[in-house]
């Protein structure tokens, strides 16, 4: 009699067990499926409408300010920079190049050999980049980038148009950025129009105008920059526009820069604005 109540006690275990790990099981996949429909959503509100000029401009826009919003509710912290980048950079290459699947437009590309010219970078992207370095560079390796970006912002300064300007500080022997997934959000369209005609994506446009690809990623970008200047100034922040290098070589003197940053203090102080 005792051997049939233990042989039931242990069959009641067993199933009290079984049923636990069903329902942690579902649980996780629960949890799995509100991620991947979380981020299937966000992935919609990047797609753009079939709008161009000022009507895309207005979209790109208001999705930066809507993920910079988002990404202040809180409290704001020392991650809070990258963040926001991450997420605005995304979206931004995701709309720049809506018909092209994740993985491609993954894949880095490289910059043409004498760089981009002179890049516009908001305080907040300059620091996203510092932070990125930080964490894939030697020491050695970050001095270097650090020296470079002091000795390029010096020359631009100048603005002298005979002054042989290096190739960014971000860029490497092969032309590609070392620090690809937080580059600035204005290298992007270049990127973009590069992976379109790698992809055969409708390239060019006759008469050797602005390859198509191109226009409008650099309408999705302008306003994408709009929107996060306009969220940042909102939330008491700094919004202007810097010069890659001067703002980056900031960015690299002040390891506390993005806890100070969200604070409302300006780390750039000794960087030069482009855009007010």
């Amino acid at each position: 009699m005792i051997g049939i109540v233990f042989l039931l006690l242990g069959a009641f275990g067993a199933a009290v067990m079984a049923l636990i790990i069903v329902m942690f099981f579902d649980a996780t996949r629960g949890g799995a499926d509100r991620v991947a429909s979380e981020r299937e959503r966000e992935a919609r509100q990047w797609l753009p409408p079939f709008a161009r000029g000022a009507e895309l401009v207005y979209w790109a826009s208001r999705r930066a300010r809507g993920a910079v919003r988002r990404a202040l509710e809180g409290e704001p912290g020392a991650s809070t920079p990258r963040t926001i980048i991450t997420a605005l950079h995304d979206g931004a290459t995701r709309a720049m190049l809506p018909r092209v699947r994740a993985r491609d437009r993954a894949r880095p590309v490289a910059c043409p050999r004498e760089g981009q010219g002179t890049i516009g970078v908001t305080g907040i992207e300059a620091l996203a980049l510092a932070e990125h370095l930080r964490e894939d560079l030697s020491a050695s390796e970050l001095a270097a980038v650090q020296r470079r970006s002091r000795e390029i912002a010096a020359l631009l300064a100048k603005g002298d148009p005979a002054a042989v300007v290096p190739p960014c500080a971000l860029q490497s022997g092969d032309c590609m950025c070392i620090a690809y997934p937080t580059r600035p959000l204005n290298c992007r369209p270049l990127h973009a129009a590069a992976t379109a005609d790698r992809l055969g994506l409708d390239g060019g446009v006759p008469g050797g105008r602005v390859p198509l690809w191109l226009r409008h990623a650099e309408t999705v970008a302008a306003g994408v920059e709009q929107g996060l200047r306009s969220a940042l100034e909102q939330a008491g922040l700094d919004g202007r526009i810097y010069e890659l290098h001067s703002a980056l070589a900031c960015a690299l003197e002040r390891p506390d820069g993005s806890r100070r940053f969200m604070a409302g203090e300006n780390p750039f102080a000794a960087a030069r604005p482009l855009r007010a």
